[in-house]
């Protein structure tokens, strides 16, 4: 575009300003740039601009407005859009320093972008920000006020896009929201956080795994069907433009015909993407059905192995892990030797995640192990998608009771996030959470706190104080806290995270399940028993909906139920609820898993209850065994079932043996929690009680 003299004369000052800005005066060791036409210029950095025109005090305000929902009073779909949009604002900066850095843009588009609309758009969010106050303090805005502020954000912030050319990136965004409210989906707040992540990962496979240019389809069609080549052309391109767009509906009838004029390879991919970003699930697999037999027909190993690996996802996704893994095991084989490395990294890492839930930890450990070890070699091994391989593997591990492990590759996960996308992104975050997790298992509970607390200031930075994510981050501090002994700062924790999440996905959600059995935790060990099993309940009902009696979730539900029950005086109840657990874990870990461990202890403290000392003797022996060989001899659960251990003991008058259980548990807990932890107490009393006795013998 080019301006007339008097637009490039007003704009002169402010073009001068922003380019001395980041001129240093080392200047000359900067790379000289000569554009096509003769100018030179200097190389802008990327990281200063964006450390210079932040956007962090845009996206909190924008996040924290889409949070509040139907209370602003504003076009939903606008404002979701922009706050969405504004969360990808190091994106924008750096299309308009590549587009500089490259010629692509002017001087004065340059400085339009940084002197004129940034400014405009801290104006507007400053406004903005006036008027969430507002409503947060149950205030009204006003509402013509409020969308002209809206409306003027907006248009800048495509402005801004269009100038570095990331108007595409708006262009998306729109597209899925919406196709989110075309298909209900009204919450809003739920919403912020699933368009950020569907935009990522769409646009990671769109760069990693893209649909073959129209120009690589050209040359295809033309060797196939030359009479019919232009409208195959003229539709696939038309399909792959609105697909660029996210806008796959529309994308469809292209595909369609397309694949009507030739069936082209190419052709069912992209019609067979596009329906499962619909999530028309079955169309797609006979789609994909019918690739596999073309692929099949000419021979073509490389097309039969890609067509076979989207079969898998499709027949995972539906439930049919069968299918799925012989469709995947049928992807990595027909690809062979010819198959690129992250193909073969790809299809492996789907194999373990088919394995994984089909209970073969095994058989998922050893499969994501060789999709890192691929994903290394293909791509390094500092790579973005590295980190997602080495965090995959980090949750297998995990799950397999492996916390070193499980933490070495969540860890390294973590910093790769943060050397590629940066400290205070998402995945970083996210990871960083991961790795609190990971810690909290180990017995190392200032440590996760500390990564715990990070991840929380973090997220309430990106999303605002009433975010989903928010809710998460809350009740893992919340459980860390209740382990440390802070009954009060748990009790916080647990009730803004069960408050957050109610408000923004209702009374019935999965992760309103998970918040409340945190705090039923929480209120269990307060000694607030009947809301304690109210909570607990109500998180068992819900998981039992969604994910049917036999869940690994719904046995800690039982457990906590059971533990609940037991200190109610409830004991057959209880046992009914302990046994359910253990039979749950065990069919889900087999015998040495720290979830069935726990189920052990609470099962053995019933039985103990209930007077069947033998049996309560065997579970409780297992829960220590098993908590040993995971944790060591060291770990706060090892001191729970010694603890358990001393009491069974000590009604069976096996004084000395109930001495040293005892004596160990109260060892462990002064060395992790310290003297005045309330365990600790409990451990002190514990040993007092066996003493005691001792000397009345």
């Amino acid at each position: 575009m080019r301006l007339h003299g008097r637009q490039e004369r007003a704009l002169a000052p402010l073009l001068a300003g922003v380019l001395l800005a980041f001129l240093p005066s080392g200047a000359l060791a900067q790379k000289k740039i000569t554009c096509p036409n003769g100018e030179v210029r200097f190389e802008m950095d990327v990281k200063e601009l964006a450390l210079k025109y932040e956007g962090w005090s845009l996206s909190g305000t924008m996040s924290s407005l889409s949070v509040l929902g139907t209370k602003v009073g504003a076009d939903q779909k606008q404002l979701q859009q922009a706050a969405a949009a504004t969360q990808q604002w190091n994106e924008l900066i750096k299309g308009l320093v590549v587009g500089y850095n490259r010629c692509v843009i002017s001087k004065q588009q340059f400085a339009e972008g940084l002197e004129r609309i940034y400014p405009r758009l801290k104006e507007d969010a400053a406004d903005l920000e006036k008027i969430r106050q507002l409503l947060i303090q149950g205030q009204k805005a006003e509402e013509k006020k409020l969308k002209a502020l809206l409306d003027s954000y907006t248009a800048n912030l495509r402005r801004f896009a269009e100038l570095g050319g990331q108007d595409v990136l708006i262009n998306r965004i729109e597209a899925i929201v919406e196709r989110e409210v075309g298909e209900g989906t009204e919450r809003l707040a739920e919403g912020q956080d699933k368009i950020l992540k569907e935009l990522a990962e769409l646009k990671r496979k769109i760069e990693e795994t893209p649909l073959a240019s129209p120009a690589t389809v050209s040359s295809e069609i033309s060797l196939r069907l030359e009479e019919k080549a232009q409208v195959a052309e003229d539709s696939y391109q038309q399909g792959y433009d609105l697909w660029q767009q996210f806008r796959f509906r529309e994308s469809v009838p292209h595909f369609e015909r397309a694949l009507a004029a030739v069936k082209l390879h190419e052709f069912y991919v992209g019609l067979g993407d596009a329906l499962l970003q619909l999530s028309e699930t079955d169309r797609a697999e006979g789609l994909f059905r019918e690739a596999l037999t073309l692929a099949k027909e000419e021979g073509n190993g490389l097309h039969e192995a890609e067509v076979s690996y989207l079969l898998a996802q499709v027949l995972l996704g539906k439930g049919d892990l069968d299918g799925a893994l012989a469709s995947v095991r049928r992807a990595l084989e027909a690809g062979g030797a010819a198959a690129l490395p992250e193909a073969t990294a790809k299809a492996t890492a789907l194999l373990g995640e088919i394995l994984e839930a089909r209970g073969d930890l095994d058989g998922a450990l050893d499969a994501a192990r060789r999709a890192l070890r691929t994903a290394e070699a293909a791509l390094g091994p500092d790579d973005y998608e590295v980190g997602n391989y080495a965090n995959h593997l980090g949750t297998i591990l995990y799950s397999r009771g492996d916390l070193d492990g499980a933490l070495q590759f969540t860890q390294r996960a973590l910093r790769i996030f943060e050397a590629t996308l940066g400290p205070e992104q998402v995945p970083a975050a996210e990871a960083r959470s991961n790795v609190g997790s990971i810690l909290y298992g180990k017995g190392d509970y200032k440590g996760a706190l500390e990564a715990s607390r990070s991840a929380l200031a973090l997220e309430e930075k990106t999303f605002g104080p009433d975010h989903t994510n928010v809710a998460e981050r809350a009740g893992n501090i919340a459980m860390i806290l209740l382990r440390l002994g802070d009954l009060d700062g748990a009790l916080q924790n647990a009730r803004r995270a069960l408050q957050i999440d109610e408000r923004t996905l209702g009374t019935d959600h999965l992760r309103v399940a998970v918040r409340a059995g945190t705090l039923a935790q929480v209120l269990l060990e307060r000694g607030d028993l009947d809301a304690a099993f109210r909570l607990g309940g109500r998180a068992l009902r819900i998981e039992e909906a969604a994910f049917g009696p036999d869940h690994p979730n719904v046995a800690l539900d039982a457990s906590v139920i059971a533990n609940i029950l037991r200190q109610k005086g409830d004991l057959p109840a209880a046992r009914a609820a302990a046994e359910r657990a253990l039979r749950i874990g065990e069919a889900v870990y087999g015998p040495d898993h720290r979830s069935v461990a726990r189920d052990r202890n609470t099962l053995a403290m019933v039985l103990r209850d209930l007077g069947d000392l033998d049996a309560a003797l065997e579970f409780c022996r297992k829960a220590l065994s098993a908590d040993e060989l995971i944790f060591g001899s060291d770990h706060p659960n090892v001191a729970r079932d010694s603890d358990t251990l001393a009491s069974i003991l000590l009604a069976k008058g096996d004084l000395d043996g109930a001495l040293r259980a005892a004596e160990k548990a109260l060892k462990i807990g002064e060395a992790v929690f310290g003297a005045g932890h309330p365990k600790v107490a409990l451990y002190a009393r514990s040993v007092g009680l066996v003493k005691e006795r001792k000397g009345g013998t």
